[in-house]
């Protein structure tokens, strides 16, 4: 069973955090970033491919069956590996299906990440508290304008929208009901830390690229393992990067998603240091 959860949010540097603990030799986790089982449900906008319990069942899904097939074909996989990705992919799924995915951890601390996880509803956080009462969670929060802004970019780079956006299509995206969701950090702080409490682990990308050294030995630290994080290469790497920050944002973009954030920065500043820079960066269009 796990030990931890990375729960997001989007944008936020997760996959480098990935990258680093995989390196870790006390820590151990799945070949396969987003394992996406806590938010399966068609109810939520994260991918479904998991949403029907029986293996049979989830044929019937073209999705499934691309990653399926494009992660069983990978080549140099080790023996392990592959019996693992026959377990996630070809198995009936249920509780203890999901622990049997952590099997190979034996007495390394293991875990995983999955984004799309900080936009739980309370009751299915609950479910996890109740089946894992120990376990740790790591929440990263990043600039909210800058985190849909990375977003945006993040879709395009990978052809699920137009290069040629026009204002209306940016705006569109932007208020969707998936991206407020993923940016309304007041929310997803109040779900997951009335539940777990002092067993979260809240860090900023800005910490990251300011200090990604320290950081990661917070994170160890956090998480119960020894703290090498400056015995370890690339921790300035970026991974998954889609170079938005040299994109600038419209004005009269910056400016609704400043009107839009505003209530969320503000009130994260009371409570948070690097809000509060936030927060200075617009205050010149907020007053």
């Amino acid at each position: 069973m796990p030990d931890f959860l990375g729960i997001g949010v989007q944008k936020s540097a997760t996959t480098w955090l990935h990258y680093q603990l995989y390196k870790h030799p006390q820590i151990w986790l799945p070949p396969r970033k987003e394992l996406h089982y806590f938010d399966r449900s068609l109810e939520y906008p994260s991918p479904s491919f998991l949403a029907m319990d029986r293996f049979e069942d989830r044929l019937n899904n073209n999705e499934f069956v691309k990653k399926m097939q494009k992660d069983l074909s990978k080549k140099n996989k080790s023996i392990e590996e592959k019996k693992w990705y026959r377990l996630y992919y070809q198995s009936d799924i249920s509780d203890s299906w999901y622990d049997l995915l952590f099997d190979m951890a034996n007495e390394k601390v293991s875990g995983e990440i999955t984004p799309s996880y900080s936009i739980l509803k309370y009751s299915d956080i609950q479910k996890i508290k109740k089946l894992y009462p120990n376990l740790k969670i790591i929440l990263i929060l990043r600039n909210p304008i800058k985190r849909a802004w990375s977003q945006l970019q993040f879709h395009i780079s990978r052809g699920k929208l137009d290069n040629n956006m026009d204002i209306e299509q940016i705006r569109a995206f932007i208020y969707s009901q998936k991206q407020i969701s993923r940016g309304d950090y007041i929310s997803i702080l109040n779900r997951w830390c009335s539940i777990f409490g002092k067993s979260m682990f809240i860090g900023f990308y800005d910490e990251i690229s300011n200090s990604p050294v320290e950081f990661l030995d917070r994170v160890f630290d956090f998480l119960g393992v020894e703290q090498i994080a400056s015995k370890l290469q690339d921790t300035d790497m970026v991974i998954n990067s889609t170079n938005s920050e040299n994109i600038e944002i419209p004005s009269i973009i910056y400016k609704e998603l400043v009107t839009l954030y505003l209530p969320q920065i503000e009130l994260l500043a009371r409570y948070y240091e690097y809000p509060k820079i936030w927060y200075k960066s617009i205050a010149d269009i907020t007053h």
